[in-house]
């Protein structure tokens, strides 16, 4: 973050707290940043296991061929009675184009993405289709802009970045602060 003076001469990098309240003002605003990056992703273009008690919603940058991906997956009903919906965004780590990719494009324009990543996720092959509203693409373009090098990458609802995986009771704990 730079700060820069009114008339242009000065300019600040790094981070400004709030001592009264002592909360990092800069971290604020980038994460509110990241929240309206997420926030261009809209429901129908994210694949939602949906808590019936939900106090949290958290964003999951996924791949179908990461093993702590999977993990994750695996825990989903976990995630869930914790009061945490995860909303999957697509982030195949080999790029564009690739074998991952093609998958994900798979699961998402399948008739049942929620059964569609769950079967990839646990290994299983199937039949792949295709649409021209995938939004895989431009779910791996935020996610670069986010600055999500790896997977699980998971987003809190104010925009916070937790890397890698976390048990549902660790995440839980993160998300409470």
């Amino acid at each position: 973050v730079l700060y820069i003076s009114m008339d242009g001469r000065y300019v600040l990098q790094g981070a400004v707290t709030d001592l009264e309240l002592m909360t990092n003002i800069s971290t604020n605003r980038v994460n509110a940043i990241k929240q309206n990056m997420l926030d261009s992703i809209s429901d129908n273009e994210k694949i939602i296991f949906k808590s019936e008690n939900e106090k949290y919603v958290v964003h999951v940058f996924t791949d179908v061929d990461c093993g702590y991906c999977r993990k994750l997956h695996s825990e989903i009903d976990g995630y869930n009675r914790l009061g945490i919906s995860i909303n999957y965004a697509a982030f195949p780590r080999s790029g564009i184009g690739t074998e991952a990719f093609t998958k994900m494009v798979g699961a998402w324009c399948s008739k049942d993405p929620k059964k569609s990543i769950t079967n990839l996720k646990n290994g299983k092959n199937q039949r792949l289709n295709f649409c021209d509203s995938q939004p895989i693409a431009k779910h791996y373009a935020i996610g670069k802009k986010l600055g999500i090098t790896g997977t699980p990458a998971i987003i809190s609802e104010n925009g916070q970045l937790f890397p890698g995986y976390y048990s549902p009771d660790d995440l839980l704990a993160k998300l409470k602060g």
